[in-house]
């Protein structure tokens, strides 16, 4: 519920307020959905919905069957393109962010440099957005994701993002 009021969803906030989400049918690809639950909701609301992530995870491949939730099951490295598909998605989300994390057995050795990034967002504009389409990434606190040294690696960049708080919004123009 905390990830569909802070996109803004019509259905929960006033009309005031911006929305990520607006109403109406709409697909959208949620990054590291987990156990589905934020897709569960967006579905409930009308959206077209689909999930990527890992399995191996009992709760997680448990529940996402359960929730009729498609899963593409995929692990995001860099310089590599994401697995291909036939349909384009008007939003993207991406919440608590550690795909951007290197490790090599195990271990921890740093992040995603300049051009990962650059490679990540041109995958996502050339085969998973939908034209005029909005990719929403929400990162962790530390110690899974410093913010200011993601921003520092992305800017600038050949498209529209808004920042806010642990937050980069992208517009596919």
């Amino acid at each position: 519920m905390r990830r569909i009021y802070r996109l803004g969803l019509p259905s929960f906030l006033p009309s005031f307020l911006p929305s990520f989400l607006p109403s109406g049918k709409k697909s959208l690809l949620d990054i590291g959905c987990g156990a589905g639950f934020f897709c569960l909701l967006c579905k409930r609301l009308g959206y077209d919905v689909t999930g990527m992530d890992l399995s191996g995870v009992d709760i997680f491949d448990y529940l996402i069957p359960r929730f009729h939730i498609p899963r593409m099951v995929h692990r995001i490295e860099p310089q590599q393109p994401l697995p291909p598909i036939e349909r384009r998605f008007d939003y993207i989300t991406a919440f608590a962010i550690c795909f951007h994390e290197l490790e090599k057995n195990g271990e921890w050795t740093g992040r995603w440099d300049r051009e990962d990034w650059l490679f990540f967002l041109d995958d996502i504009a050339k085969n998973y957005i939908a034209p005029g389409g909005r990719m929403y990434l929400f990162f962790n606190d530390w110690p899974h994701g410093d913010f200011k040294e993601v921003k520092s690696r992305i800017f600038p960049c050949r498209y529209n993002v808004r920042v806010g708080h642990k937050v980069l919004d992208f517009r596919f123009d």
